[in-house]
């Protein structure tokens, strides 16, 4: 950790010629089951992963919030009392939005002092880890603190949501955010997307003899052109039912269970989440159960 955090310390000095007040980080995240219900006011599994963003921030004052990345070349640059999305392009609309968040969630921006800020990412790009709630995160947290706005992480999740939602453009659920912000080790994280509550469910994977592996596939995705306005709602109905089946079987250490509840969701992702064939005239009803995939 310590060289990760001096990689980040000597990235914005690189850029910014000083160096920084301080860095902070925030997790990327893997979703144990819970696919594309957050955005249907479901429910969700996830958990953060080992692998980091990091945002090296100092404070300025002089109108300008300028914002730079070891991942690509170039300063992004924005007025702090004139933030909007028309104002950034690219990949600069995720940290400006972060910047944008909390004036739409009970602070205003009025008073509160410029930055300069370098992110240094070890999450990577493109592979369902959301790389960009990890880079929204580290910066709000490192907002929050440097501001001292004094937000909890359920408001911090808010604002970071509205700002991928709103002033990127990308139309996703809290899922994300919750998991890079509030996430415990050792636990997934319960989302009730209805309302934005979440609790943790240890996964207790050591007593079971047992570890999750993340596999990168290779295959990349954008958030703001991944279609998740055009998703179907058989699978979503179905998808609730198996994290509130997984949820009991992990309180109840049935690891063999949780197996049978991930095959029916991956089903489903791939029968159940998309238009039907053009040849298809109808498919099956399908739900969730604790003991087995139903077809009726």
């Amino acid at each position: 950790m310590n060289g990760l955090l001096t990689q980040a310390a000597d990235g914005f000095a690189a850029v910014f010629g000083y160096p920084p007040d301080g860095i902070w980080s925030a997790p990327g995240r893997v979703n144990l089951i819970g696919e594309h219900t957050d955005y249907n006011e479901g429910f969700a599994l996830p958990f953060a992963i080992d692998r980091r963003t990091f945002a090296a921030l100092a404070l300025r004052d002089d109108d300008l919030v300028r914002v730079s990345s070891s991942l690509t070349d170039g300063i992004g640059e924005a007025s702090l009392r004139d933030l909007s999305p028309a104002a950034v392009n690219g990949w600069t609309a995720y940290p400006v939005g972060v910047t944008w968040g909390p004036g739409q969630v009970g602070t205003g921006l009025a008073g509160l002092a410029d930055f300069d800020a370098h992110s240094v990412s070890y999450v990577p790009l493109g592979a369902g880890l959301s790389s960009s709630a990890a880079l929204e995160s580290a910066l709000a947290v490192a907002l929050n603190e440097a501001w001292r706005l004094g937000f909890a992480g359920p408001l911090l999740v808010r604002a970071t949501h509205l700002a991928e939602n709103e002033f990127v453009g990308a139309p996703t659920g809290i899922l994300d955010q919750s998991a890079s912000l509030l996430a415990k080790e050792g636990a997934v994280l319960f989302i009730d997307c209805r309302g934005g509550s979440s609790t943790p469910v240890d996964l207790r994977l050591d007593e079971s003899g047992l570890a999750v592996l993340v596999i990168d596939t290779k295959v990349k995705h954008e958030h703001a052109s991944g279609g998740y306005a055009a998703r179907r709602a058989r699978h979503v109905v179905a998808e609730d039912q198996c994290v509130l089946d997984t949820v009991q079987a992990l309180r109840a250490q049935l690891p063999e269970e949780v197996g049978r509840l991930l095959t029916a969701s991956h089903r489903s992702m791939r029968d159940d989440s998309r238009s039907p064939p053009e040849n298809s005239t109808r498919l099956s009803r399908r739900r969730c159960t604790t003991a087995r995939w139903e077809q009726e």
